[in-house]
């Protein structure tokens, strides 16, 4: 049985996994990165998407090589140089498989090695797993599309030539909880790209299981431009969905391809509701799976993901639990870098909206004929 301690321990190198380590590195925490790749990057070096589609390039992000393509081996080194000269740990070929709860918080993870499995203990856990595969097993409550919802977004893998990067296919559904599933795919895909020089070993899905927040975002919240008090991130993307939707709304009018929507994401939705100890990032926060497009980003991950990191290291130096940090002194922390614009200070929620408001609304809506 190994048994290791950190003050932060961010399961999952991925996109958001990897800026939340730096994150809380600079900010003087031992921090301990469990990736089951041999690359830290997730979907921009392992799964070999080498370029940003839509994406809020501000703040952390800009500093990240790479606008708008670069190199896999490049950034993927790019992120493993920064972590450990930050004096961050990494486990390479690790894989966080549960989670260690005290009374209702998280205080680490259960990692598989290639020496073995155990336990690393932590004050914080961040799961950077875009699937909730540490929140779940701690207990949090978990949304996914099932066979309660005829919906599920396009995934796909993706192949390299030489001298080439790969497309970002949407050719097929997965169950992301399911192993099975994944190797069936990653079989498939060779057989589907007989001629490749490379393939992606991961499944690119847009759709994952998701936690239930303090608070959850829809995308009606994102279409009216809906501001929180403790917005630590912004979004920017058209409504790239790639399957189905179940919002009754989007029965009515499905934003247009041509436009893209600024979308302000609460720290709540990173908080498991009901646990404490522990952040999701990245497609595993909290919000109903239509606001999965607007979200999902390399971009706007990158910077949730730092934010996320910079909350665990507020609440360690302070030793506060991560719903007790100052959020404004957060957000100020985000704006001085570049992450978010000064106005967020001022933001307060913008719903329910009053009577008055929504009569105007009634009044200025531009006639259908």
């Amino acid at each position: 049985m190994i048994e290791t301690v950190a003050d932060v321990v961010v399961v999952g190198g991925g996109t958001g996994g990897a800026p939340a380590a730096i994150a809380a590195a600079r900010e003087g925490a031992r921090v301990l990165v469990v990736e089951f790749q041999h690359m830290l990057g997730g979907v921009g070096t392992v799964g070999q998407i080498t370029g940003y589609y839509h994406g809020h390039r501000v703040g952390f992000t800009a500093t990240v090589p790479g606008n708008p393509r670069w190199s896999i081996e490049q950034k993927a080194q790019w992120w493993r140089e920064t972590l450990l000269d930050e004096g961050a740990s990494i486990w390479f070929g690790a894989i966080g498989c549960g989670a260690i709860v005290q009374e209702e918080r998280v205080i680490g993870a259960v990692v598989a090695t290639p020496y073995g499995r155990g336990a690393v203990l932590a004050d914080v856990v961040i799961d950077s797993t875009s699937n909730a595969d540490i929140a779940a097993p701690a207990g949090a409550e978990t949304y996914y599309t099932g066979s309660g919802e005829f919906a599920a977004m396009g995934a796909g893998t993706t192949y390299r030539r030489l001298g080439s990067s790969g497309p970002n296919p949407s050719f097929t559904l997965i169950d992301e909880t399911d192993l099975a599933d994944i190797w069936h795919v990653l079989v498939w895909s060779k057989q589907k790209y007989p001629n490749a020089f490379d393939q992606a070993p991961v499944v690119n899905t847009r759709e994952r299981r998701r936690i239930v927040g303090d608070f959850t975002m829809t995308v009606l919240d994102q279409l009216v431009g809906r501001t929180y008090p403790d917005t630590i991130s912004q979004a920017d993307s058209d409504f790239d969905t790639h399957g189905f939707t179940t919002e009754p709304f989007l029965m009515l009018a499905t934003p247009p391809r041509a436009q893209n929507y600024l979308v302000n994401i609460p720290y709540r939705c990173l908080l498991p509701r009901g646990l404490e100890g522990i952040l999701a990032t990245g497609l595993g926060i909290s919000m109903h799976r239509d606001a999965i497009p607007f979200v999902r980003m390399q971009a706007c991950i990158q910077n949730q993901g730092y934010a996320a990191g910079l909350a665990a290291a507020m609440a360690l130096s302070q030793g506060l639990p991560l719903r007790g940090i100052d959020i404004r002194a957060l957000q100020r922390r985000l704006v001085d870098i570049g992450n978010l614009p000064e106005e967020v200070l001022e933001h307060e929620d913008s719903l329910p909206m009053s009577e008055e408001e929504i009569a105007r609304a009634i009044r200025d809506y531009p006639p259908l004929y």
